[in-house]
């Protein structure tokens, strides 16, 4: 069957999985480029991809411009500021200033210039790899002084194209500081221009986790101390998510670190790193004898966490609401709407967030049951930080679909945004009841208790937190 064809193509050349219930979506973007290049059959598009696959070139820039389209399509990755606060935390008040601190050190001893070596994998836009920098520039005073890089790449070429150009729209800033944002951010026709300095401390380049070489990649691939691989992982089946482990694992210098987003190894084979359960997150860090090892490591400042997670949610002091609404039922749209959806999602990994409106909307009009094309709505609004319309489009969402949690998550942000607290932390407290397993909505529950003041609370969310990381570190099999 042709559809195997192309998901077997498109996970062998970018590794990105294509799930069975993804299929008919596929179809259709597949669809959409046929028209574009003209071509009368799904076959002669393969054959056309196929033609031009290009594997094993080490500069993703000349990957043909068909695959880049259709890259393009198929990733659609989200990013802001300082994501995930318990995570930069832990960057900030330890692992940065742990490997500043050991390269300062060594360099001392040996007459050397330090050198730090960060890499953000799959950057997105930017934001990730641009606010590694921001950490890097208040922790080292002397940066002259080092040899520094800080290394940002994504599959999707336009993602980094947008990356260096370092503008941002309100949306970007939405969990940063209004004093962070003034030092390092400028006003900007109807957005905000990132500092200069602070741009020319990132590299960015287009890179394929799965197909590249690192040994032969543009720059150098090699001794790095911290590398960051979120929400990268949820997209590989097992087998290549086992490959580009091994190839981030021997990119890492002896002590260095891999990051990767809450539970994204879940059931995942971990070699040559042992894990590190910290109450914000776990990290992963190479050693000599990890292979050695049988049990996750947990720091000793974790150690005093205790908690019981029932086979539901916590505890939330919370009543749970009613699923009440009636599941819509779709209705089978037709190509063109569908068509419809997928330029609306390439207007918006673009940024062109005004066009993906016009066009969700008049996809809407024509087919009121779409949760996609609300979300996407609702997602398109936030960036620009039309708040009214964020809300309106996600409410139409959760009706479509109430058992979603990324709506809720939405709502939260936009509540913390505008300083209702506990607006925001009802939107979270319903991600939990959806999924008791959400371990990024007990950590946002936490920085959000921790914000009120209400230490016990924080206490609490953070351990259930801890508690989901380590069953799911356990929980991978050891070699």
């Amino acid at each position: 069957m042709i559809i195997q064809q192309f998901t077997e193509i498109i996970e062998g050349y970018t590794g990105l999985h294509v799930r069975k219930q993804d299929l008919s979506l596929l179809w259709q973007k597949i669809q959409v480029r046929m028209r574009v290049l003209k071509l009368a059959s799904p076959e002669q598009y393969y054959q056309y991809l196929a033609s031009h696959l290009d594997i094993g070139k080490t500069d993703f820039l000349k990957v043909h411009h068909e695959w880049q389209q259709l890259i393009q399509l198929l990733t659609t990755g989200e990013s802001y500021f300082f994501r995930d606060r318990g995570q930069f935390r832990l960057l900030r008040q330890q692992l940065l200033p742990e490997l500043i601190r050991e390269r300062s050190h060594y360099a001392a001893a040996h007459g050397i210039k330090p050198s730090l070596r960060l890499w953000s994998a799959g950057c997105s836009t930017g934001e990730e790899a641009y606010s590694l920098a921001i950490l890097v520039h208040q922790l080292i005073p002397d940066l002259a002084n080092w040899n520094l890089l800080i290394l940002g790449t994504d599959i999707n070429a336009a993602a980094i194209a947008k990356a260096k150009e370092g503008f941002y729209s309100s949306w970007s800033f939405r969990t940063l500081d209004e004093e962070t944002q003034a030092k390092y951010f400028r006003a900007h026709r109807d957005g905000w221009k990132l500092d200069e300095q602070i741009c020319k401390m990132v590299t960015f380049a287009p890179g394929n986790l799965v197909t590249d070489h690192f040994s032969d990649f543009q720059i150098n691939l090699s001794h790095i101390d911290l590398i960051i691989c979120r929400n990268v992982f949820i997209y590989f089946t097992s087998e290549v998510i086992a490959n580009v482990l091994k190839k981030l694992g021997g990119a890492l210098s002896s002590d260095g670190y891999l990051m990767t987003g809450h539970a994204e190894l879940h059931g995942q084979t971990v070699e040559c790193l042992q894990t590190k359960i910290f109450p914000e997150s776990f990290v992963y860090q190479r050693c000599d004898d990890t292979l050695e090892r049988k049990q996750p490591v947990a720091v000793d400042r974790s150690k005093t966490i205790k908690t019981q997670l029932n086979t539901q949610a916590t505890n939330l002091d919370w009543t749970p609401f009613q699923l009440d609404y009636a599941i819509a039922s779709t209705t089978t749209t037709s190509q063109s709407k569908q068509d419809t959806l997928s330029e609306a999602e390439k207007c918006f990994c673009k940024g062109d967030y005004r066009d993906t409106i016009q066009i969700a909307q008049r996809a809407i009009a024509q087919n009121q049951h779409s949760f996609e094309l609300h979300h996407l709505t609702a997602q398109a609004y936030a960036s620009l930080g039309e708040n009214d319309q964020v809300k309106y489009y996600c409410e139409k969402a959760i009706v479509i679909n109430p058992l979603a949690i990324s709506p809720y998550y939405l709502l939260a942000h936009i509540a913390r945004e505008q300083g209702q607290l506990e607006q925001a932390k009802n939107m979270l407290k319903r991600v939990i009841y959806l999924d008791p397993t959400a371990i990024t909505a007990y950590l946002e529950l936490s920085s959000l208790y921790t914000q009120e003041g209400d230490v016990s609370r924080a206490k609490k969310m953070q351990a259930s937190a801890l508690e989901l990381m380590q069953q799911s570190a356990l929980e991978v099999p050891a070699r």
